[in-house]
This record gives C-alpha cells, structure tokens and sequence, in this order.
C-alpha cells in the first residue's frame, strides 16, 4: 500500500533558518506544533558519559570485551546472526584502510535490552528530556522490567526496545523511511552524519511504502540512495531540510516526517523512540494494534472515565 501522506496534522510546516535549540521538549512541539528541534542538555551528556557513550573510543573502553549482534537478512533467525567483539568493531571503523560493517537496528536494539541497568539509565536520562505524560514507558527500573528487557534480547523480540545503538562507516545509510511513533530523539555522539528530513505533507511525493516489520508503524520508500528524479519524478518536487549533526545534539524528529540518515565518516549515535503513557495501556488491552499514521498521537484517548480506544 502506497502512502499518500492524507494523514497529516495541519500545523506541520516547514521549517525555516536554522533549528531552534531548547534544553527540554514540551507538548509543543510533541503534539500542537511538531517540527523538528535540536537538544542540547549537559545534565543528559553526562549520564552517557557515565554510561560509557562518550564516543568509540569510550565504547571499547567499557564494552570492549562484549559483543554486538550483526544480522544478515531480515529474518532474524540464528543462522543469519554473527557477533563481534566491541573494540574490534570500533577498531575496524576507526582504521582508515579498511570499511566496517554498519551495525544493524536489531544489534543497536539488542545492545541496550541484553544491558537492562544500562538500558534503565539512559531511558531515565532521555526521560527527563520529555513532558509529562511520556515518560512512563521509559521507566523500566523494576526487577520485573529489568527481567522482560533480558528476556525480550533471548527471544530476539527486539521491537521490544525503544532505545537503539546506531554505528557506521563512511558511505553507509539509512534509508528514506518514515516512523507513525509520536517522535523520535536521535542523539549524535561522535563523528559526521547528515539527515535529510521531509515534512509530514511531502510523503505523497516520496514512494512510500508499507511492507514487512514497518506495515502499520512506518513506511519504506522505494527509492534507494540520493531520490532519482528520472525514476521518481515526484520526487524532484520535494524540499528536505538538511541537517549536519554535531556530537551533543539530540535531533527531534517528529510523528510523519520522512527522513534518510547518510554516514559522512565513522560515527555513533544513539535513539529513543518517543511515546505518551497511555499507549502502554492501550498495547495490554489490544497487543496487535498499530497506529497505521500519526493522527492517533494527537488526540487523548484517556479520560475520567475510561479510555476509548480506536479499532484496528
């Protein structure tokens, strides 16, 4: 099913000048004005500091001996999965003669589950970056949280995860594509990336498509690399804005806006995926529901007498 971009909240626009800096979000620009901003908070550096997520060099330091998932394929079966010892991935990626593989989103995902006091940490952390209202799905302190994130990394359930580790070499990508989640946080620890971000109302122009693990949360564009206007004339109709990311920067990336992330070099960031309180409530009661867009982010379905939940 090609997306269309008919869903679409009326107060998104596009930017214009530089992104505006803030230390925390509000419900403004989660919910009544959603446009993409940058986070900058010295309090949240120093949690990842702590946690060993400086940059590479502070990765192999505390990891170095552990292993990331690499997995080949789609399936996630064991026979696609290999590991790699930290320190000589960030060996391979910091040695100039030679072109590391790019971490793929199940090992970033399954870093922070098989890692569940690290996991708690730096969900606190990017907590308090949020409003009220969405923070309750990133507490996950409990022994009985701790447990579902450790079995969640052996059953390799890793959507599970809202936290992801991202790494790559010179040349590598992330595809366009477009998340129907409230928001997503990307957090730019070391080296160069470049993000491409389209608003909400150009997605009919983007080739969008709903297939495989993204039908219902996202879409994948058909348009692999830098979009081919000769292929894909609608495209040459779109208007990114373009974004250069620096180490400190947490990039908003709000409800429908497409984007494609390009490694300009090595580099590591990490990301959290954004969500109200309420959709763990909904998610109990009805587990295969999916928001198939974002108009389901902006309205609450949660009152004094109940929560009316939408259908499928």
């Amino acid at each position: 099913e090609e997306v269309g971009g008919q869903d679409v909240h009326r107060q998104q626009l596009i930017p214009s000048g530089p992104l505006r800096n803030v230390e925390r979000l509000t419900r403004t620009e989660l919910l009544e004005a959603p446009q993409p901003v940058l986070v900058h908070s010295a309090q949240f550096q120093k949690t990842l500091e702590r946690a060993g997520l400086k940059n590479l060099d502070d990765l192999a330091k505390h990891y170095g001996d552990e292993e990331l998932l690499f997995v080949a394929g789609e399936t996630g079966s064991f026979l696609f999965q290999r590991r790699v010892k930290v320190k000589r991935y960030v060996q391979r990626l910091l040695d100039d003669g030679r072109r590391a593989s790019q971490l793929p989103e199940e090992g970033g995902r399954e870093f922070f589950l098989a890692r569940p006091q690290l996991y708690s940490n730096v969900a606190q952390a990017y907590a308090r970056l949020l409003p009220v209202g969405f923070r309750e799905m990133l507490d996950v302190g409990s022994r009985e949280s701790q447990k579902e994130l450790t079995r969640a990394a052996e059953q390799s359930d890793f959507g599970v995860s809202d936290l992801t580790l991202w790494a790559g070499d010179k040349g590598h990508s992330f595809e366009l594509h477009v998340d129907y989640i409230t928001a997503i946080l990307l957090t730019h620890l070391q080296g160069r990336k470049r993000v491409w971000l389209y608003p909400a109302t150009q997605q009919g122009l983007l080739y969008l498509n709903q297939t495989g693990a993204y039908e219902g949360w996202g879409a994948r564009s058909r348009m692999v690399g830098s979009p081919d206007s000769s292929r894909f004339p609608l495209s040459a109709e779109a208007s990114p804005l373009v974004v250069d990311l620096q180490e400190g920067e947490s990039l908003l990336i709000p409800c429908g806006w497409a984007h494609r992330v390009e490694y300009l070099g090595p580099a590591l960031s990490i990301s959290c995926a954004v969500h109200p309180d309420w959709l763990d409530l909904l998610l109990n009661d009805k587990p295969m529901w999916y928001p198939n867009g974002c108009a389901m982010w902006f309205r609450e379905p949660c009152g004094p007498e109940g929560c009316d939940w939408p259908e499928l």
